[in-house]
């Protein structure tokens, strides 16, 4: 009877190890984002991707991360845009649409304005530092 107690106690459906913890919707949709960076076209997909509606996504995505979703996808493009600045010599043309801005210019004057350097400056700077 000890055998059998043993081997009932190792298959147990109570063995918490083996239960799979849902996905957090707010980790899915930070990866969802980071994976799909130069062809995400609006939040409302990321929204949609959750299952939520795009003004809940939004509030609670500030509420998790202490910013939009907007400015979290902006601040994930112009990350990878200056590891491919520091590390590749990829046109500033070609880093742009692989990290998913319109156009160079665009690229250019948000990098700009929230990296505090041009994109050309910032290589530049960068490259064996």
């Amino acid at each position: 009877w000890l055998f059998g107690a043993i081997v009932l106690k190792m298959v147990s459906p109570c063995n918490t190890s083996l239960r799979v913890e849902p996905e957090d919707p707010i980790e899915k949709a930070v990866r969802f984002m980071q994976t799909r960076l130069n062809s995400l076209n609006s939040i409302e997909e990321v929204a949609d991707h959750v299952g939520w509606s795009p003004d809940y996504f939004r509030h609670r995505f500030g509420e998790a991360k202490g910013c939009s979703p907007k400015t979290f996808l902006t601040q994930t493009r112009l990350d990878y845009a200056k590891q491919l600045l520091s590390q590749t010599s990829l046109p500033q043309k070609v880093i742009a649409e692989q990290c998913g801005f319109e156009t160079v210019r665009y690229f250019c004057s948000r990098f700009q304005l929230l990296c505090g350097s041009t994109p050309g400056d910032y290589r530049k700077n960068s490259r064996f530092s």
